[in-house]
């Protein structure tokens, strides 16, 4: 996150970062000064933006890793995405102008009249207002409602190698909870009982547990033990789980973070796969489940053993692996010797921002991180699927790329 980042800079970094915001406020400042005489409307302007300088100051040096506050944290991602992205949006065009202005001066040996010039500006500015619109009102949408605009996605997926048993087989994913960033219960209950409702034969969770300690999980167990299938569900950790974030190095308290969330998973009901597998058995025939601990690319942590994991696995068998971090397909999994026909992710969350437009568009942040960042990929013939996630982390909303809940029925190419 762009915001946490600054916050880990040099004091000296984060001055000079700083004085970039107020620049941008300076420059979008012209916009209001050019279309609006009411110093009232000017007073207001730099009232809201003294207000987020001091809140600002306040949090960037009271900021600990180890003791985020995370409404307040959260507070002040929103409060900046809504206020600085539409500034940064109605400087482009006003720099635009300025710099054709400037050549335009340059070189040109018949000027504009000020009278002109001075129409040109408010023609540039009422642009720029209004294009700085749609970031705006679609960021407060985001954090009102987007976050819990749940979205059910469903894919239907063939295999040459799939047991007839299963052939039709649902399997729902869930992916990223962030159990700490939730401030309406009633939303979430309300998709725990949408989830239900699916009655998907088996229910899996591909990591990201909670924000930052498995204390987070605590007021929400008997919540998301109702979660349940026929076969069970079936969870991982994801790079969240291991409580870095909040207690570093200190080996006793992620210690104790992870026998904590162990044992949450046992309260919820949930079979936690450590570098393990599992058989769904239909008849005589059984699919496998494997589940590695998260391996994904520097900083995060590469503690998923895809070998230890399919121990006891033959080339022969169908096999679905729930790997929180989609890097870890290219990396391992698809040049793996054993044949993995389906991998389930998450992790990206498509940055909880972005514009997809089935069929037409499909555009996040995310893409210019990770190859794989959301939906159905296939590659040497085998699956990956990368869910969006369900709950959301950092920024307090969700921009376009919604929470998801995902469907995928298995089918047997020889029975379609």
């Amino acid at each position: 996150m762009f915001l946490l980042s600054i916050l880990s800079m040099s004091k000296i970094t984060f001055f000079i970062v700083l004085l970039i915001f107020i620049l941008i406020d300076l420059y979008a400042f012209q916009s209001f000064r050019v279309l609006f005489s009411s110093k009232i409307i000017r007073y207001v302007y730099w009232f809201i933006s003294i207000v987020f300088y001091i809140i600002f100051l306040h949090f960037s040096f009271t900021f600990s890793p180890t003791n985020i506050k995370t409404f307040y944290f959260q507070f002040v991602i929103g409060f900046f995405a809504l206020l600085y992205v539409p500034k940064l949006v109605i400087s482009i065009p006003l720099l635009l102008e300025d710099i054709y202005r400037f050549f335009h001066f340059t070189f040109s040996k018949v000027f504009s009249s000020n009278s002109v010039s001075l129409e040109r500006k408010k023609v540039v500015s009422m642009l720029a207002l209004g294009i700085a619109s749609i970031p705006f009102l679609g960021i407060l949408y985001g954090i009102t409602k987007g976050k819990y605009n749940f979205k059910l996605i469903t894919q239907k997926l063939k295999f040459k190698d799939l047991p007839s048993n299963f052939n039709g087989f649902r399997i729902l994913q869930l992916s990223d909870f962030h159990v700490g960033s939730f401030d309406n219960i009633d939303k979430v209950e309300k998709a725990i009982d949408f989830i239900n409702s699916q009655k998907a034969d088996l229910v899996v969770f591909t990591g990201d547990f909670v924000n930052l300690i498995a204390e987070e999980m605590l007021p929400h167990i008997d919540l998301f033990s109702k979660i349940n299938s026929p076969n069970g569900v079936f969870s991982i950790l994801g790079n969240h789980d291991y409580g870095t974030y909040a207690y570093g190095n200190d080996q006793e308290k992620l210690q104790k973070n992870r026998e904590l969330l162990l044992e949450i998973n046992k309260k919820l009901s949930y079979d936690l796969l450590l570098n393990e597998n599992r058989k769904i058995t239909k008849g005589n025939q059984h699919i496998n489940i494997i589940g590695v601990e998260n391996w994904g690319k520097a900083p995060f942590p590469q503690v998923g053993d895809l070998a230890k994991a399919s121990e006891g696995i033959s080339n022969e068998e169908f096999n679905v692996l729930l790997s929180h971090d989609p890097t870890h397909f290219d990396e391992k999994v698809k040049n793996f010797h054993k044949r993995i026909q389906l991998t389930l992710s998450g992790h990206t969350h498509g940055m909880q921002f972005g514009i997809e437009i089935p069929g037409f568009i499909k555009f996040s942040p995310s893409q210019f991180i990770y190859k794989k960042w959301a939906g159905l990929y296939k590659e040497k013939d085998k699956y990956l699927y990368v869910n969006r996630g369900f709950g959301y982390n950092a920024f307090p909303g969700r921009v376009g790329i919604w929470p998801e809940i995902t469907v995928i029925e298995l089918q047997s190419e020889s029975q379609a």
